[in-house]
């Protein structure tokens, strides 16, 4: 047990350690504001419009109120055609699932 904690140690302080140890830092940053973001959209939906509008749920009104760096990223492949409206929500899921899972790999 001892000696696989040095090793992790010893890997840690290597150029690509540093970069998974910077890199999980920055993954976890955002998902958290992604969470966070999330949390705040379904607090304001159900509670500041009276238990839910059906206006609310459009995707256009999701889009426009999220600023995370998935989200502006998606927005401007929308915005240069790389991206149609309709895959923007299944791709947003895709890269927070991908980033969980190097998260938890690394």
């Amino acid at each position: 047990e001892m000696h696989h904690a040095q090793e992790t140690a010893i890997k840690a302080r290597t150029p690509v350690g540093r970069i998974k140890g910077w890199l999980g830092v920055v993954f976890s940053v955002i998902l958290v504001v992604r969470l966070a973001s999330a949390v705040s959209d379904i607090y304001k939906t159900y509670y500041s419009h009276g238990g839910g509008n059906d206006d609310i749920y459009s995707p256009t009104n999701n889009i426009q109120r999220r600023t995370d760096p998935i989200t502006s990223a998606l927005l401007w492949l929308m915005g240069h055609n790389l991206v149609s409206h309709q895959d923007y929500n299944t791709l947003s899921q895709c890269i927070s699932l991908l980033m969980t899972a190097l998260l938890s790999f690394s």
